[in-house]
């Protein structure tokens, strides 16, 4: 008797041993299934380059409200942000997918994908069609109908868009290595039909100012608070070449839409900490001061082109030198937001302090309607909209 019960309790034991074995397997695949993705040698900054028409389950949604974030930057690197004006959507490239999102940032698809390795800039031309992406240190064209990329000169060192008789072309400097001379020339989109507009520049770093009406191609030297810019132009028609304006130092300079205006900040003296805006006419008269500390990266024109919406520059450090400190990030700015009327220098707050979060805000646009304000944060990457009615 005593031998058949310990038969049956090795076997109920054998049984329970055999059910948990079972169990741990199970687990142990659901775990592998469901877990995070094995690590692995990367290359470049983002992953997905096959394109998802889903958001991100892992995404945080956000309130809306005065001021609302729609794209976080934790979640990869954003580049090339702006508005798709046939859709009323923001348009950016994040995670080496192009991407739509509406304007309180919860719903989101993607329009194309390409994977590029390491992106620094992308600007769109007009129709928002195609992209100008610089990856590492070369430039491509991607065609977002196509959704393919084509490599440009690698001579190519900066390069901006712009229209000019109905046809995208793109305005650039390179280094000629057969004279050892830097130029700035025009081609069309595809790179092809190049002419040379100066044979040789005179500084490294520049800055290319396009209105929008595409007559001339202006280009400055960089913001530098230990150098005075001038605003350089040529004519595209004649091919005259005129000094529009003689800036003070770490002159900056943005076209008003129509072409008619120019806005410029500047700093007073040399290694200045304060850097103020300006404006004069399209000939580089009638200047206009308004003691408005901040820079034309910060500001964007309305489309009437009377009044301006800018982020006001706010240091707690003292003596710093702008704008250097500023675009090397040595510095953050705690901005607040403003509407500048243009022709009266009347000011209006666009957030009350009770609204505001700490942003050091660039790449600044209006919706058609202009009832919304878009920028990016320069120290989070993040995206954020201010409804301004």
């Amino acid at each position: 008797m005593a031998k058949k019960v310990f038969i049956v309790f090795v076997i109920l034991f054998l049984t329970m041993l055999l059910g948990f074995a079972i169990h741990s397997i199970s687990s142990e695949e659901e775990s592998f299934i469901i877990g995070e993705k094995p690590t692995g040698a990367e290359v470049g900054e983002e992953d997905d380059p096959g394109g998802s028409n889903q958001t991100d389950p892992g995404e945080e949604e956000f309130n809306e409200g005065k001021l609302t974030k729609i794209i976080d930057g934790g979640m990869g690197v954003v580049r090339g942000v702006t508005l798709n004006y046939s859709t009323e959507q923001v348009l950016y490239y994040q995670k080496r997918n192009f991407l739509l999102a509406n304007f309180n940032g919860k719903t989101k698809s993607s329009v194309g994908g390409y994977p590029f390795i390491n992106v620094k800039d992308i600007k769109w031309n007009i129709t928002k069609e195609k992209a100008l992406v610089k990856d590492n240190h070369r430039y491509y064209i991607y065609d977002l109908n196509k959704n393919k990329a084509e490599e440009l000169s690698k001579k190519i060192d900066y390069a901006v868009w712009f229209k000019y008789m109905l046809k995208d072309k793109i305005a650039y400097k390179f280094y000629d290595v057969d004279t050892g001379k830097r130029k700035l020339a025009i081609a069309d989109s595809d790179g092809q039909n190049e002419e040379v507009l100066v044979e040789e520049l005179p500084f490294r770093m520049v800055g290319i100012e396009i209105p929008e009406n595409g007559s001339k191609v202006c280009y400055f030297r960089e913001p530098d608070a230990n150098f005075k810019a001038r605003l350089n132009c040529v004519n595209l028609k004649t091919k005259q070449k005129e000094i529009l304006h003689r800036g003070s130092f770490a002159a900056d300079y943005r076209w008003a839409k129509n072409g008619n205006r120019i806005l410029t900040s500047y700093v007073s003296e040399q290694i200045g900490s304060k850097m103020v805006l300006g404006s004069m006419n399209g000939k580089g008269g009638e200047f206009r001061s308004f003691n408005f500390p901040t820079s034309v990266d910060k500001c964007v024109w309305s489309k009437d082109n009377r009044k301006i919406y800018c982020a006001m520059m706010v240091f707690k450090e003292k003596n710093i030198i702008l704008p250097n400190d500023w675009s090397l990030s040595k510095y953050q700015s705690m901005d607040t937001f403003w509407e500048l009327d243009v022709e009266t220098g009347k000011k209006r707050r666009l957030l009350e302090s009770a609204e505001m979060t700490s942003v050091d805000a660039t790449n600044l646009f209006l919706d058609s309607n202009e009832g919304k304000l878009f920028f990016t944060d320069k120290n989070s990457k993040s995206v954020y909209v201010i409804s301004l009615k």
